[in-house]
């Protein structure tokens, strides 16, 4: 089992994609899937700050280091509970995620465990 959190100031994350390279940004982190749940929100700011964070986190947990954005998806059930699909092929790995955030921060963690052989 492997652990991962991240935090970030949601301001900095406004900050970074409101820049003129900004497009960058949004383009090399953030799947088409996670860009459209993001941009029908009332307010995006917390949904890209927890989005990214969450992203960090499952890095951090698999124990890599930041690699390509797009090779760890975090997606929403109907329910709106966040769930990650592995875009790297590692199906051997069962990932939890939590993501929070105020009107300040967004934090996640990421909790992963190898899946038992049946």
């Amino acid at each position: 089992m492997s652990l991962g959190v991240d935090i970030i100031d949601i301001a900095s994350v406004k900050r970074i994609i409101s820049a003129r390279t900004g497009k960058y940004f949004v383009r090399d982190v953030f799947t088409e899937r996670e860009l459209s749940y993001i941009q029908r929100k009332k307010d995006p700011w917390p949904h890209y700050a927890t989005t990214f964070v969450g992203k960090e986190a499952v890095f951090k947990a698999l124990g890599t280091g930041w690699r390509k954005g797009k090779d760890v998806e975090i997606v929403r059930k109907k329910d709106g509970k966040p769930c990650v699909v592995l875009n790297n092929n590692r199906k051997d790995l069962d990932v939890l995620l939590s993501l929070s955030f105020n009107d300040k921060s967004a934090v996640a963690v990421a909790l992963i465990e190898k899946k038992k052989k049946k």
